[in-house]
C-alpha cells in the first residue's frame, strides 16, 4: 500500500514537473520568436531606411475597411462603377498585364472558376495597357468584368504597390480578406467554397 501511495506521489510530483517544464520552454521558444522577428526588423530598418515602408504598407488595406468606390472604364471605355460590378462577395484581383506573376494568377483563378460548380463573381481590375488586357481576356476566356484603372487613380489613391492584389470584398465594398501576391490557394478555394 506504501509503494502504491509513492507511486501515486512519484506520478504526480513527474506529472507537475514535466507540465511546468513544457510551459516554461513553450514560453521561452516565443519568447525567442519574437525576439528573432524584432532584430530581423531592425536590421530591415537600419539597411533599408526610408524604403521600408513599402515593405510594411503591403498590404494597402486592412480586413474591415471599405473600399474606394472608384469609377473604371471597362475594356469597351464606358465608365463603370466598382459597386456596379461587386455583387455579395467577390474577389476582386488588381493586376498588370506585363507582370508574369499576374497571368500565372488569371490562369490559376479561371481554372478554379471552371472547375467550380458555384458561381464565382471575380473583377479583374488593371491600370497597364490596356490593349494587353483585351489579349489576356480573348486568351484566357475571361467572362468576369474587367475594368481599366484609366491614369491609375485606383492604384494611387489605394496606395497599391504590389501585383498582384487580391481582396475579397461584399457588396458594400467591405474588404473580408486580402493578400498581396499571388492569391493562395487556400485563400482562392476558401473564397469559392464559401459562396
Amino acid at each position: 500500500m506504501i509503494n502504491l501511495k509513492k507511486g501515486i506521489v512519484y506520478s504526480v510530483v513527474i506529472f507537475i514537473a514535466v507540465s511546468i517544464s513544457y510551459i516554461g520552454a513553450k514560453s521561452l521558444g516565443e519568447y525567442i520568436n519574437e525576439k528573432k522577428q524584432n532584430e530581423k526588423f531592425e536590421y530591415l530598418k537600419a539597411n533599408l531606411g526610408d524604403s521600408l515602408k513599402y515593405i510594411e504598407n503591403v498590404y494597402a488595406y486592412d480586413i474591415g475597411d471599405t473600399l474606394i468606390d472608384h469609377t473604371f472604364e471597362d475594356l469597351k471605355r464606358n465608365p463603370v462603377k466598382l459597386s456596379e460590378v461587386v455583387q455579395d462577395k467577390s474577389l476582386i484581383v488588381y493586376i498588370d498585364p506585363g507582370c508574369g506573376g499576374c497571368e500565372d494568377e488569371i490562369l490559376d483563378i479561371q481554372n478554379a472558376i471552371s472547375n467550380s460548380s458555384k458561381y464565382t463573381n471575380v473583377v479583374y481590375i488593371t491600370s497597364g495597357n490596356p490593349r494587353l488586357l483585351e489579349d489576356l481576356v480573348n486568351e484566357y476566356n475571361i467572362k468576369s468584368p474587367v475594368l481599366y484603372d484609366h491614369r491609375g487613380m485606383f492604384l494611387k489613391s489605394s496606395n497599391l504597390i504590389i501585383y498582384p492584389y487580391n481582396i475579397i470584398t461584399n457588396k458594400e465594398l467591405v474588404v473580408l480578406d486580402l493578400n498581396g501576391g499571388s492569391i493562395p490557394e487556400k485563400m482562392l478555394s476558401d473564397f469559392i467554397e464559401s459562396l
